[in-house]
């Protein structure tokens, strides 16, 4: 009888040392983030003091696991080992890995590394000069040659070669080389294994997530006001000045496309303007300037700017804005006043780029090697242009100008016809065909809408609030029909931004949040059946697209970075985003049970419902994520901000997956608690670090 208290409270002193050895290690990694930031070496994430941590925190994890014979649970074992042995194999990689950063020029050797850089080239996007990718050639002392390029490293002679830069004449590569004999194949090993036993875990009947969908009775289905008035512009005109290709973020694409983020970026998010469409703002300023350089259209977000020269609203015209700068009011030259008006300069200067016609890159030009680079009429043109090409460009602008002022539209139209021959001329082939440029001013058109997500915030929280209030069935159904609505609207517009982009849309902030909106519909659909799932749903798709609306620049459609144009990138970020819409359902579903008594039991249901998926989908995400950053830099854990606080963000959560061994975390209003509170992990993850911390995973 002794004995076996003694091995009941062995094994409780071990569970309790195990847990709060974790917690203390992610109280750390947050802390530490901030540290780092403030000037920090990154060492310190790798210090003695952090490494005997972990392995005394995995140690204690270890002895609890064989303590409670955990042996006996093969998917719940593999998955607690799968985390040991990539710890494991973060240690071999810390202790035995080795990197060097190497410079070569073409037909130079490393004696490091022994490897010859026999090749370089840099291949552009179709019809620019923007590159692509990088690809060059290394060939070992025995003569065995290796191609590394974005996405794709070099293994030669032992080592993995990654590019870093190359110089500017193009004739040298920077190169990352290293070698991981040990810990990169534990590491996979243990990414393979927890994959493996995620998937046993959620086949095995019987679990607590199982025992939570029961208990819901879950069916999955499978499957801004402004009083200027802008002077008119023939919108004829500018619909078909929209429609000239324009080199504008480094592809070909419709000037609809510049219209639009130069009108977003003067009224500070919206792409219209007094009834005006972005093709009337940009043609207006630019063939009528004299009457739009009065109208107040630059938005002013500092409020002592506002009070300098804009006392009755938030909006100010060219006009103003220009004097206050001629007369010393706004400094331009001074960093202090430009870091403190950053945003209302930045304006200011789009309009002085785009009438002096520097922002037009809409005139290509190939050179004798074939290369094509894009030109403005005011820009350097090539010292080798012959006479005809040369006056065409820097003359052009001027008389199409001429045309619009004598209202002559047959000449306009024969001037852009020219235009676009010019242009097929010089690029050929490799111009967009016009279905896709067609595409894009109808997704421009389409994504410019801002009603359709405040329509679906109203009703997705009237519809909370009446299934909240009310048991019947009304409002389920109408939750429902929404969300296919919704669902379908959103599902049209990323495949649409998919077609014009060229690449799968999860690049940036805008892109990711529209993916964050499109997947909480799509877990409406699936549980469907779950009453209040829908409108959830619903109102957190809302508040997801919001904040896509509010990136701003982020909404523009640009090309891929060659380093992101990976399938790998896709997959890790859909497996986190989707993570993230568990957890904000989860969140809202804690305050709702918080707040709403009767539905505390269903609400706390469904938060441990969705709790076991999310840290799973978080989990593969992250390590996902892991096997890219090896692909593509080389390395599969660098303490950047996001990768740490997205760690952080999973050791908090799963802690309530361990919820039978923590009284507080078995009781309902504790896990509905948890899950409300847990959530500020994943807006420091999101929103905390892109504005805060910084980081390689920083954007807008």
């Amino acid at each position: 009888m002794q004995s076996d208290i003694d091995l009941e409270v062995k094994t409780k002193a071990i569970k309790i040392i195990s847990f709060f050895s974790l917690a203390v290690v992610t109280a750390i990694l947050a802390v530490t983030t901030v540290g780092v930031n403030a000037g920090w070496p990154t060492s310190v994430y790798t210090s003695w003091p952090m490494v005997c941590l972990w392995a005394f925190t995995a140690i204690a994890a270890l002895a609890y696991m064989l303590r409670v014979h955990l042996y006996r649970k093969p998917a719940v074992f593999g998955i607690h080992a799968a985390f040991l042995l990539i710890l494991a194999g973060a240690l071999c990689t810390h202790l035995t890995a080795t990197e060097e950063t190497l410079h070569l020029r073409v037909g130079e050797r490393s004696p490091e590394a022994g490897a010859t850089l026999a090749s370089f080239n840099v291949i552009p996007y179709p019809g620019t000069d923007v590159p692509k990718d990088f690809v060059c050639t290394l060939r070992d002392e025995s003569g065995e040659t290796a191609e590394a390029s974005m996405n794709r490293p070099a293994s030669c002679g032992g080592w993995k070669y990654v590019i870093v830069s190359f110089d500017d004449d193009r004739g040298g590569v920077t190169l990352s080389a290293s070698r991981d004999p040990w810990g990169k194949g534990l590491s996979y090993a243990g990414y393979i294994l927890l994959a493996l036993s995620f998937i046993g875990w959620f086949l095995t009947p019987g679990t607590s997530w199982r025992k939570a969908l029961a208990r819901l009775g879950t069916v999955v289905l499978l499957l801004f006001p402004n009083t200027a008035k802008a002077a008119d512009i023939d919108s004829g005109f500018a619909s078909e000045f929209g429609t000239v290709p324009v080199l504008y973020n480094g592809r070909i694409c419709p000037m609809s496309t510049l219209a639009r983020d130069f009108t977003v970026r003067l009224t500070g998010g919206s792409a219209s303007f007094d009834g005006k469409n972005p093709d009337e703002v940009l043609a207006g300023f630019l063939f009528d300037f004299y009457d739009w350089k009065r109208i107040p259209i630059i938005r002013l977000n500092n409020k002592d700017l506002q009070e300098l020269i804009c006392k009755d609203g938030k909006y100010v015209s060219y006009e103003n804005f220009f004097n206050a700068v001629t007369s010393g009011i706004i400094d331009t030259e001074d960093m202090s006043a430009r870091k403190r008006y950053a945003k209302e300069i930045d304006r200011f200067e789009a309009i002085n780029m785009l009438v002096s016609g520097e922002l037009l890159k809409i005139f290509p030009v190939r050179d004798k090697d074939g290369g094509i680079g894009w030109y403005s009429a005011v820009g350097d043109l090539p010292s080798d242009l012959d006479g005809d090409r040369w006056i065409f460009i820097r003359k052009y602008l001027g008389l199409l100008n001429e045309q619009v002022q004598r209202g002559d539209a047959s000449e306009r139209t024969v001037l852009l016809e020219a235009l676009r021959k010019y242009q097929r001329k010089e690029i050929g082939d490799t111009m967009p065909p016009e279905w896709k440029m067609r595409s894009e001013r109808v997704y421009n058109a389409l994504s410019a809408m801002r009603w359709p997500p405040i329509a679906i915030g109203i009703l997705g929280i009237g519809l909370f609030i009446a299934g909240l209030l009310s048991r019947r069935g009304l409002a389920q159904k109408v939750a429902m029909a929404a969300t296919i609505l919704s669902f379908a609207w959103y599902t049209f517009l990323i495949v649409m931004r998919w077609v014009v982009s060229g690449h799968v849309p999860m690049s940036n902030g805008y892109e990711t949040m529209t993916l964050l909106a499109w997947l909480l519909l799509l877990t409406g659909l699936f549980f469907y059946r779950m009453r209040l799932m829908p409108a959830m749903c619903l109102t957190a798709s809302a508040l997801a697209a919001g904040v896509a609306a509010m990136s701003g620049a982020g909404s523009s459609v640009t090309g891929m970075t060659p380093v992101l144009d990976s399938p790998l990138l896709s997959i890790h970020v859909l497996l986190v985003m989707a993570s993230y819409a568990l957890f904000l359902l989860m969140a809202i579903a804690g305050i709702a049970g918080l707040t709403v008594k009767r539905e505390s039991e269903r609400m706390s249901s469904l938060a441990l419902a969705m709790l076991y998926p999310a840290v799973a989908l978080l989990a593969t995400g992250i390590f996902t994520g892991a096997v890219w950053a090896d692909m593509s830099w080389g390395r599969y854990w660098g303490w950047d901000p996001k990768e740490v606080w997205a760690l952080v963000t999973m050791l908090i959560y799963s802690f309530p997956l361990h919820q039978r061994l923590f009284p507080t975390l078995r009781s309902t209003r504790g896990i509905l608690t948890y899950s409300a509170v847990a959530f500020l992990s994943v807006l420091i993850t999101y929103f905390g670090v892109n504005f805060f911390l910084g980081g390689l995973h920083s954007y807008a």
